[in-house]
Protein backbone atom coordinates (compact mmCIF):
# COMPACT_ATOMS: atom_id res chain seq x y z
CA UNK A 1 0.00 0.00 0.00
CA UNK A 2 1.40 3.34 -1.02
CA UNK A 3 0.60 6.04 2.30
CA UNK A 4 0.22 9.58 1.53
CA UNK A 5 0.15 12.29 3.73
CA UNK A 6 -2.81 15.09 3.12
CA UNK A 7 -4.31 17.68 6.16
CA UNK A 8 -7.56 17.37 7.29
CA UNK A 9 -10.65 19.10 9.41
CA UNK A 10 -12.29 15.67 11.22
CA UNK A 11 -15.69 16.63 10.84
CA UNK A 12 -17.66 13.32 12.21
CA UNK A 13 -16.68 9.94 13.70
CA UNK A 14 -18.73 6.91 14.43
CA UNK A 15 -17.90 3.50 16.22
CA UNK A 16 -17.35 0.77 13.82
CA UNK A 17 -16.66 -2.89 15.06
CA UNK A 18 -15.08 -3.15 18.18
CA UNK A 19 -12.34 -0.71 18.46
CA UNK A 20 -11.98 1.05 14.85
CA UNK A 21 -14.11 4.23 14.32
CA UNK A 22 -15.00 5.87 10.73
CA UNK A 23 -13.84 9.35 10.21
CA UNK A 24 -15.33 12.01 8.01
CA UNK A 25 -12.59 14.68 6.99
CA UNK A 26 -12.04 17.56 4.75
CA UNK A 27 -8.34 17.78 3.62
CA UNK A 28 -6.35 20.22 1.67
CA UNK A 29 -5.99 18.01 -1.21
CA UNK A 30 -9.17 15.55 -1.45
CA UNK A 31 -11.65 17.13 -0.08
CA UNK A 32 -14.10 14.97 1.85
CA UNK A 33 -12.99 11.76 2.48
CA UNK A 34 -14.23 8.73 5.37
CA UNK A 35 -11.18 6.75 6.10
CA UNK A 36 -11.11 4.08 9.22
CA UNK A 37 -8.69 4.59 12.48
CA UNK A 38 -8.20 1.09 13.16
CA UNK A 39 -7.97 0.00 17.01
CA UNK A 40 -8.74 4.03 17.31
CA UNK A 41 -10.99 3.42 20.70
CA UNK A 42 -8.22 1.38 22.49
CA UNK A 43 -6.61 2.98 25.42
CA UNK A 44 -3.02 2.97 24.01
CA UNK A 45 -4.32 3.70 20.10
CA UNK A 46 -1.90 5.77 18.53
CA UNK A 47 -4.00 7.62 16.42
CA UNK A 48 -6.90 8.29 18.72
CA UNK A 49 -5.44 11.78 19.53
CA UNK A 50 -5.22 13.34 16.33
CA UNK A 51 -8.51 12.38 15.35
CA UNK A 52 -10.67 13.94 17.93
CA UNK A 53 -13.65 16.18 16.58
CA UNK A 54 -13.21 19.45 14.86
CA UNK A 55 -9.17 18.88 14.97
CA UNK A 56 -6.54 20.07 12.07
CA UNK A 57 -4.66 17.14 11.89
CA UNK A 58 -1.67 15.93 9.44
CA UNK A 59 -3.20 12.39 8.37
CA UNK A 60 -0.85 9.18 6.56
CA UNK A 61 -3.54 7.37 4.59
CA UNK A 62 -3.22 4.85 2.37
CA UNK A 63 -5.98 3.71 -0.06
CA UNK A 64 -8.49 0.70 0.86
CA UNK A 65 -10.74 -1.31 -0.58
CA UNK A 66 -13.79 0.83 0.15
CA UNK A 67 -12.54 3.05 2.67
CA UNK A 68 -8.90 5.41 3.16
CA UNK A 69 -7.02 3.88 5.88
CA UNK A 70 -5.36 5.70 8.47
CA UNK A 71 -1.93 4.55 9.15
CA UNK A 72 -0.48 7.67 11.64
CA UNK A 73 -1.66 11.04 12.22
CA UNK A 74 -0.22 13.85 14.04
CA UNK A 75 -2.26 17.08 15.82
CA UNK A 76 -1.78 20.67 13.51
CA UNK A 77 -4.06 22.58 15.70
CA UNK A 78 -6.77 21.15 18.39
CA UNK A 79 -10.17 22.51 18.98
CA UNK A 80 -10.04 24.63 21.65
CA UNK A 81 -13.69 25.94 22.45
CA UNK A 82 -14.48 28.93 24.62
CA UNK A 83 -17.28 27.98 25.89
CA UNK A 84 -18.35 23.98 25.89
CA UNK A 85 -21.94 23.61 24.34
CA UNK A 86 -22.10 26.69 22.30
CA UNK A 87 -18.80 26.13 20.77
CA UNK A 88 -19.76 22.51 20.25
CA UNK A 89 -22.96 23.18 18.66
CA UNK A 90 -20.94 25.59 16.12
CA UNK A 91 -18.51 23.66 15.30
CA UNK A 92 -21.27 20.61 14.44
CA UNK A 93 -23.57 23.18 12.70
CA UNK A 94 -20.53 23.91 10.48
CA UNK A 95 -19.59 20.01 10.19
CA UNK A 96 -22.88 19.22 8.68
CA UNK A 97 -22.95 22.09 6.26
CA UNK A 98 -19.86 20.42 4.93
CA UNK A 99 -20.79 16.81 5.09
CA UNK A 100 -24.51 17.49 3.48
CA UNK A 101 -23.80 19.94 0.81
CA UNK A 102 -20.31 18.34 -0.48
CA UNK A 103 -20.02 15.26 -2.74
CA UNK A 104 -17.08 12.68 -1.12
CA UNK A 105 -13.40 13.62 -3.79
CA UNK A 106 -14.35 17.28 -4.60
CA UNK A 107 -11.30 18.81 -3.57
CA UNK A 108 -11.74 22.68 -2.99
CA UNK A 109 -8.46 24.28 -1.12
CA UNK A 110 -10.93 27.75 -0.83
CA UNK A 111 -13.66 25.61 1.29
CA UNK A 112 -10.60 23.94 3.16
CA UNK A 113 -8.76 27.17 3.92
CA UNK A 114 -12.24 28.25 4.78
CA UNK A 115 -12.72 25.54 7.48
CA UNK A 116 -8.97 26.27 8.80
CA UNK A 117 -9.81 29.62 9.18
CA UNK A 118 -12.87 28.91 11.12
CA UNK A 119 -11.81 26.12 13.60
CA UNK A 120 -8.70 27.56 14.39
CA UNK A 121 -9.68 30.23 15.65
CA UNK A 122 -12.35 29.22 18.28
CA UNK A 123 -9.95 29.88 21.33
CA UNK A 124 -9.09 33.56 20.46
CA UNK A 125 -10.74 36.78 21.20
CA UNK A 126 -13.81 35.99 18.60
CA UNK A 127 -17.75 36.44 19.06
CA UNK A 128 -19.02 32.63 18.53
CA UNK A 129 -21.65 34.25 16.72
CA UNK A 130 -19.90 36.73 14.38
CA UNK A 131 -17.82 33.68 13.48
CA UNK A 132 -20.55 31.31 12.78
CA UNK A 133 -22.01 34.53 10.90
CA UNK A 134 -18.79 34.45 8.96
CA UNK A 135 -18.49 30.69 8.13
CA UNK A 136 -22.22 31.10 6.83
CA UNK A 137 -21.63 34.09 4.32
CA UNK A 138 -18.05 32.98 3.39
CA UNK A 139 -19.65 29.96 2.70
CA UNK A 140 -22.33 31.51 0.57
CA UNK A 141 -19.87 33.10 -1.60
CA UNK A 142 -17.78 30.74 -2.22
CA UNK A 143 -21.15 28.48 -3.41
CA UNK A 144 -21.20 31.12 -6.12
CA UNK A 145 -25.20 31.80 -4.77
CA UNK A 146 -24.86 35.54 -2.81
CA UNK A 147 -28.15 37.49 -1.99
CA UNK A 148 -28.32 40.75 -4.17
CA UNK A 149 -27.20 43.23 -1.59
CA UNK A 150 -27.14 46.27 -3.44
CA UNK A 151 -30.55 46.99 -4.99
CA UNK A 152 -34.10 45.55 -4.89
CA UNK A 153 -34.04 42.51 -6.79
CA UNK A 154 -37.56 43.38 -7.98
CA UNK A 155 -37.50 46.59 -9.25
CA UNK A 156 -33.53 46.98 -9.54
CA UNK A 157 -34.00 50.40 -7.11
CA UNK A 158 -31.58 51.25 -4.49
CA UNK A 159 -33.91 51.11 -1.41
CA UNK A 160 -33.71 54.21 0.40
CA UNK A 161 -36.17 53.24 3.55
CA UNK A 162 -37.60 50.58 4.94
CA UNK A 163 -35.39 47.92 3.76
CA UNK A 164 -36.76 44.44 3.22
CA UNK A 165 -34.76 41.04 2.56
CA UNK A 166 -36.52 38.02 1.05
CA UNK A 167 -34.64 34.21 0.42
CA UNK A 168 -37.42 33.72 -2.44
CA UNK A 169 -36.46 37.12 -4.25
CA UNK A 170 -32.46 35.91 -3.23
CA UNK A 171 -31.98 39.68 -1.93
CA UNK A 172 -33.22 43.06 -1.22
CA UNK A 173 -36.63 44.47 -1.33
CA UNK A 174 -38.17 47.96 -1.27
CA UNK A 175 -40.95 48.09 0.62
CA UNK A 176 -43.26 48.29 -2.21
CA UNK A 177 -41.90 45.37 -3.67
CA UNK A 178 -41.90 43.45 -0.22
CA UNK A 179 -45.28 42.70 -0.41
CA UNK A 180 -45.01 40.80 -3.25
CA UNK A 181 -42.87 37.93 -1.26
CA UNK A 182 -44.29 35.95 1.22
CA UNK A 183 -41.04 35.97 3.37
CA UNK A 184 -40.01 39.28 3.53
CA UNK A 185 -38.54 40.90 6.65
CA UNK A 186 -36.86 43.99 7.48
CA UNK A 187 -33.75 44.29 7.81
CA UNK A 188 -31.36 46.72 9.30
CA UNK A 189 -29.10 48.73 6.87
CA UNK A 190 -25.89 47.89 9.59
CA UNK A 191 -26.45 44.20 8.69
CA UNK A 192 -26.72 44.79 5.12
CA UNK A 193 -23.41 46.77 5.46
CA UNK A 194 -21.77 44.09 7.67
CA UNK A 195 -23.24 41.73 5.52
CA UNK A 196 -21.13 42.91 2.31
CA UNK A 197 -18.06 43.28 3.97
CA UNK A 198 -18.21 39.84 5.67
CA UNK A 199 -18.15 38.53 1.99
CA UNK A 200 -14.62 40.72 0.68
CA UNK A 201 -12.83 40.59 4.27
CA UNK A 202 -11.23 38.32 6.47
CA UNK A 203 -11.96 37.12 10.04
CA UNK A 204 -9.69 39.01 11.64
CA UNK A 205 -11.06 42.17 9.50
CA UNK A 206 -14.72 41.16 10.35
CA UNK A 207 -13.42 41.03 14.08
CA UNK A 208 -12.24 44.73 14.17
CA UNK A 209 -15.91 45.92 12.97
CA UNK A 210 -16.86 45.52 16.49
CA UNK A 211 -20.41 45.15 15.31
CA UNK A 212 -23.39 45.14 17.98
CA UNK A 213 -24.41 42.28 19.29
CA UNK A 214 -28.09 42.49 18.57
CA UNK A 215 -26.46 43.10 14.96
CA UNK A 216 -24.89 40.07 14.96
CA UNK A 217 -27.82 38.18 15.78
CA UNK A 218 -29.40 39.25 12.97
CA UNK A 219 -27.07 38.90 10.42
CA UNK A 220 -25.89 35.21 11.88
CA UNK A 221 -30.12 34.47 11.62
CA UNK A 222 -30.40 36.16 8.16
CA UNK A 223 -27.32 34.31 6.57
CA UNK A 224 -28.18 31.24 8.46
CA UNK A 225 -32.25 31.11 6.53
CA UNK A 226 -30.32 32.23 3.32
CA UNK A 227 -28.11 29.35 3.53
CA UNK A 228 -30.31 26.49 4.50
CA UNK A 229 -33.00 27.88 1.33
CA UNK A 230 -29.69 28.06 -1.37
CA UNK A 231 -28.79 24.75 0.01
CA UNK A 232 -32.44 23.30 -0.10
CA UNK A 233 -31.62 21.20 3.28
CA UNK A 234 -32.44 21.90 6.96
CA UNK A 235 -29.78 21.89 9.04
CA UNK A 236 -30.35 19.88 12.47
CA UNK A 237 -27.44 21.99 13.89
CA UNK A 238 -29.22 25.45 14.04
CA UNK A 239 -26.90 28.57 13.74
CA UNK A 240 -26.02 30.68 16.75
Amino acid sequence: MNNFHTKGVILKRINYGEADRIITTFTNDFGKINFIAKGSRKIRSKTAGAIELFYISDLVLSKGKNLYILNSSSIIKPFLPQQDLTSIKLGGYIAEVIIKTIPDDSPNDKIYSLLEEVFGSFNQDINLSLLGAYFSIQYIQLSGVSPNLEVCTKCGIKPSTEIYFSNAANGLLDKSCAQFFHDSKKIEINTIKSWRYMTSNNLPQANKLNIPTNDIEELNQYSFDYLQKTAQLTFRSKGL
